[in-house]
């Protein structure tokens, strides 16, 4: 708990204390320039997660139990956890080195949930293996060629889910 706020604390000091206080940097500046960049930030990390998890590409595992429970509970897949990883998560702009840039390599999804502790730098080096073991025990590898692409299958996806009538659901189990 103690971590946490001091590092609130620091936040909030480097980010809105700093300019005003110590750089003079009038109030009236600071907090336009600060909620500007909070919500471009924010919107962008938000659409990087949408377009790797939400489009019609990535599968949405369920099984019998899921479907036909009247209560949640444990529930298990007959996939391994590694497969489940590939077949639910979108890779975009493989080469692109702004897309990589702009996105901390998050852009390379796939890789990202299979190996989370391995440093994003690797990532772009990593993905041919894992796609060509993909492709040898015959699993589907997502990939969109853009950021462009992956918005639009997403906004596809948010497209047909209104049109089927299909209200948002969020799973805990």
């Amino acid at each position: 708990l103690l971590d946490h706020f001091a590092s609130k604390t620091f936040w909030f000091w480097y980010r809105l204390v700093l300019p005003t206080l110590i750089f003079r940097i009038p109030l009236s500046v600071t907090l336009p320039l600060f909620f500007a960049a909070e919500f471009t930030t924010g919107y962008w990390l938000a659409f990087n997660f949408q377009v790797s998890h939400v489009t019609d590409e990535a599968d949405f595992l369920v099984n019998a139990q899921t479907v036909d429970a009247d209560k949640p509970g444990h529930t298990e897949f007959e996939l391994e956890w590694a497969v489940s990883q590939v077949l639910t998560t979108i890779d975009y702009g493989h080469g692109d080195a702004v897309a990589t840039y702009l996105s901390g390599a998050l852009n390379y999804q796939t890789v990202h949930h299979l190996l989370p502790t391995v440093s994003q730098a690797h990532y772009p080096k990593i993905t041919p293996i894992v796609m060509e073991v993909c492709q040898k025990y015959g699993h589907k590898y997502n990939a969109l060629p853009s950021f462009r692409a992956a918005l639009g299958a997403h906004f596809s996806h948010l497209r047909e889910m209104g049109r089927l009538g299909k209200a948002p659901e969020l799973k805990l189990e």
